[in-house]
């Protein structure tokens, strides 16, 4: 094991002096110090697409069976193509040790990484977003990493690197090519933005309002809201059954993001007789993905009636998570559930938070609760003990 680790060890740092001489484009790379199994890269993707602009930071850790072992992927920089401190499945990585390939470098795998990120293609460790969410990432991601003090530590002369490469890009431009139809680095078009406020109106379920930003959805906008509102009446006069069939119809006409429908059918298959809580879990997991897709904070509705669902199931840690999630939402929507779950699932929460919530002139009584309470622990006592003393023995 010693051995290969050392093979790995002057395998990776040729490596590094190779790309050190000849760097490929859009792509740095440094390495751990102290370990030189651990790599971390820099990605800069062309402008024209989603992601220009942005400067991408992940890491590379490599087995010291390398090269004869793939390395494990990540990218930490939040892209809206990955998701952030998670393993990405590639042909390349450890997911896939039997396609793995000896004669593949570290440049080969970071260009494979660059070249996945700009497709569509989904798979572990990928995640879906829109097009305005990646360049509003990508704006952001200067100052998300200069945030991060082991970026810094690892990227110190990342200023440099940019400048460097803004000049690069801006020779090649000069030298003819065309960027007429590149958006500016970071800046998201007019029909992005447009697109992106559709579907937060749409998560919003103000249709009307949603297809003024998108005039050729406005058909499928009125029909919507006539479902919407069809589901809405039949859950307020009680009849659960036709408002969750509106709200099915409603789904199927096919608008994107709208995740009040299916918030609001979990709302309507709760009530039934016997709620099937799988069902629940479901629509409320969808209306949260579109919040976090939209870059939006979730519904607590949704976050609490998961919760709920997930206590009934027997889930409990799953149920907490959501009940911390709700707890940080704005709002005291549903407040009574979120009391009763919380005393449910943080026992001694509940209990601190009504001791707190006593009296001002309350520290007689505090007290006369620990006497009461000292009273009845010795009381307890007794009666072990006396039982013990009467029936120990069988």
């Amino acid at each position: 094991k010693k051995m290969s680790s050392s093979k790995a060890a002057y395998r990776l740092r040729r490596e590094l002096a190779m790309i050190q001489k000849e760097r490929p484009e859009f792509i740095w790379v440094t390495h751990k110090e102290s370990n030189v199994l651990l790599w971390s890269y820099l990605l800069a993707p062309p402008d024209d697409s989603p992601y220009g602009g942005g400067w991408y930071w992940g890491r590379l850790t490599f087995k010291p069976e390398y090269p004869f072992a793939p390395p494990s992927i990540q990218m930490v920089t939040p892209s809206g193509r990955f998701r952030p401190d998670t393993k990405i499945c590639m042909s390349m990585s450890d997911y896939h040790p039997e396609s793995w390939n000896p004669g593949w470098s570290v440049a080969t795998i970071l260009k494979g990484v660059l070249s996945f990120m700009l497709s569509d293609e989904l798979t572990t460790g990928a995640i879906e977003t829109s097009p305005y969410e990646k360049r509003k990432l990508a704006k952001e991601s200067i100052a998300w990493n200069e945030a991060n003090t082991e970026f810094c530590s690892l990227f110190p002369d990342f200023a440099q690197i940019r400048i460097e490469e803004i000049a690069r890009r801006a020779q090649l431009n000069h030298g003819g090519v065309d960027t007429s139809k590149k958006p500016p680095d970071g800046i998201c078009t007019e029909k992005e933005e447009r697109s992106h406020k559709f579907n937060i109106l749409c998560a919003q379920g103000k249709f009307a309002e949603a297809s003024q930003y998108i005039p050729e959805q406005k058909e499928a906008c009125d029909q919507t809201a006539k479902e919407k509102q069809l589901a809405d009446d039949a859950f307020r006069a009680g009849n659960v059954d036709a408002a969750i069939a509106a709200y099915d119809r409603a789904i199927a006409i096919g608008l994107p993001h709208c995740s009040v429908l299916f918030r609001n059918r979990a709302a309507a298959r709760e009530k039934r007789s016997s709620p099937s809580d799988i069902d629940i879990i479901s629509d409320c997991t969808k209306a949260i993905d579109i919040d976090h897709a939209l870059n939006e904070p979730p519904s607590r509705k949704a976050l609490l009636r998961r919760a709920d669902a997930y206590f009934r199931s027997g889930d409990l840690k799953k149920a907490q998570k959501d009940l911390l999630a709700a707890k940080a939402c704005p709002g005291q929507d549903l407040q009574s559930r979120f009391e009763r779950l919380n005393s449910l699932l943080f026992p001694s929460d509940s209990q601190h938070s009504t001791l707190n919530s006593s009296d001002d002139g309350s520290s007689a009584s505090k007290k006369k609760t620990r006497r009461s309470g000292s009273k009845k622990k010795k009381k307890e006592r007794i009666i072990r003990i006396l039982f013990r003393t009467n029936y120990s023995g069988g």
